[in-house]
């Protein structure tokens, strides 16, 4: 008994436990058990709210990327619709243009407007011609050698499915304009004033020479020129409202003149005839 009751004070001394080994060793891993689950639960929450935190990305960006897929295919349907506007545009243009290219730029009384009121008025036009001529396009080469494509076969430079464009056709008009004057200066004025015109260029005297009719010396000229194909339609109307005036003044001034001829013609031939009656009856009484 003494023996015994020294173990344990010796044990309760050095602060060894009464319970069994056993079920300290089951407590210690219970403990261990439970403390793993914990951090097992903790982990696996941390990975199931990352989870669930990327998928409400995932479907943010999902829903964003729809809504931009939706406004890329709208705004493709906009960029194709006005492709398709475009092209119908470039094919109504090449239209007007081929239609533009067959109607005259230069109406033709627009243009005897030019060459007749820009005449002096000694001048006599005989001779209007307009020549046109086609100036064709410059096409590529026909015998253009063969490349050879991946697929094996020889395919020809510019050989596609697109049909080819129509090019308008252009012309080049020629004026070639004959007639009479009465001297040098005239035809050198009618060809400085031909040369201001806006509707030619190239204005060049191809001859002048001496010609009698009916006992009076004429010269007789011929003037070239080439039709502007860039006329502006404005200042053509301007010029010839400039020549209408500039004639109308000159006739207005010629009607003057002639009148103030014709008065003092009448008044001179007037004066003439009361001289006449006065100087018969001076001289009669001496002649008796």
């Amino acid at each position: 008994m003494g023996l015994s009751f020294s173990k344990s004070a010796s044990a309760t001394s050095t602060g060894a436990s009464f319970l069994p080994e056993d079920y300290v060793a089951r407590r210690t891993e219970f403990r261990a058990n439970v403390l793993m689950l914990s951090l097992y639960a903790v982990v696996l929450a941390g990975i199931v709210g990352a989870f669930f935190v990327a998928e409400s990305r995932w479907r943010l960006l999902k829903s964003r990327q729809m809504q931009v897929d939706e406004a890329y295919q709208i705004e493709a349907k906009k960029i194709e619709q006005i492709q398709i506007l475009e092209d119908q545009r470039a094919k109504m243009m090449d239209k007007a243009e081929v239609t533009a290219a067959l109607v005259e730029r230069i109406p033709r009384w627009a243009l005897m407007g030019e060459l007749t009121l820009r005449m002096p008025s000694s001048m006599k036009l005989e001779t209007v011609t307009l020549k046109g001529k086609r100036i064709e396009a410059v096409m590529p080469p026909p015998n253009a050698p063969a490349v050879r494509s991946l697929s094996g076969t020889n395919v020809k430079p510019g050989q596609d499915t697109v049909a080819p464009k129509v090019t308008p056709p252009k012309y080049e008009y020629s004026l070639l304009v004959g007639g009479v004057a009465e001297t040098n200066t005239d035809v050198a004025d009618y060809l400085l004033s031909l040369r201001m015109s806006p509707v030619l260029q190239d204005v060049d005297l191809s001859y002048i020479k001496e010609q009698k009719e009916k006992e009076v010396m004429l010269r007789r000229f011929e003037v070239s020129a080439i039709l502007r194909s860039d006329v502006d339609t404005q200042a053509l109307s301007d010029s010839l409202q400039e020549l209408v005036a500039a004639k109308d003044k000159a006739r207005e001034e010629q009607a003057k003149n002639a009148l103030k001829e014709s008065t003092t013609t009448a008044k001179g031939t007037k004066d003439g005839a009361r001289a006449k009656p006065t100087a018969s009856a001076t001289t009669g009484p001496t002649a008796e």
